[in-house]
């Protein structure tokens, strides 16, 4: 893969770290807005960036679960998080199941799932969220079930947020995947110009930096 020279940092890289990186991407933190330049990936796992003197080791499934977590996030505040489907998907469950779902409606529909009684031991999915794949509709609703069985009482923001981080996992390309270069590009260029949040939503970091010293230093080019 050839480098690349992306935008500039466009204030991307003024985000507070999480502290254990903070001592390490001190210059990332300063005014000036320098270029990266894309090196390429390692394992089909991590992107690796030149960024003034650093190197910069991106996760890709952190990166674009951060993304997709940030999207759907919006979306449910500004109700949009539904997409109504041509034919409704008729799934059967139990009577305590359909009583559940219908319990549970409301907060159900705020993450983009509209579910309706069919029959006595069926329900009509209608609409579904925007980045679920049809495909995967009854497993994420049986998913869905399962997490409202196990979570009893008041619906609370800590379970939409659960759901919300759910989706997003199982959406987001894994550690393996091989990406296009225009693929990897895109995640990085998205990182910078949203402004994401540094870590992704189970915490852990989305970029690690080694500085050119600490790496000279490994090489025992400098003392």
């Amino acid at each position: 893969m050839a480098s690349t020279v992306l935008p500039e940092t466009s204030g991307w890289a003024k985000k507070e770290m999480p502290a254990v990186q903070t001592e390490q991407l001190s210059s990332l933190t300063e005014e000036q807005k320098k270029p990266l330049r894309l090196i390429g990936t390692v394992f089909n796992t991590f992107i690796l960036v030149e960024y003034e003197e650093h190197l910069l080791m991106i996760d890709q499934h952190a990166v674009h679960e951060r993304l997709l977590f940030d999207r759907f996030s919006k979306e449910i505040d500004q109700n949009q998080a539904g997409q109504q489907l041509l034919i409704p998907i008729i799934m059967q469950v139990s009577r305590r199941e359909q009583q559940l779902l219908e319990a549970n409606k409301d907060m159900l529909s705020k993450v983009g799932l509209n579910i309706e009684p069919f029959g006595e031991n069926e329900v009509s999915v209608r609409s579904i969220p925007m980045i679920l794949g049809q495909p995967q509709t009854e497993a994420f609703v049986r998913e869905m079930i399962d997490q409202l069985q196990s979570e009893r009482g008041t619906v609370t923001m800590e379970k939409r947020r659960a759901s919300i981080l759910q989706l997003a996992c199982k959406k987001a390309v894994k550690g393996g995947d091989r990406l296009t270069e225009d693929e990897i590009r895109d995640l990085v260029t998205r990182m910078i110009d949203e402004k994401v949040t540094p870590t992704c939503p189970h915490g852990r970091p989305l970029v690690i930096s080694l500085s050119h010293s600490e790496i000279d230093k490994r090489f025992r080019r400098i003392q």
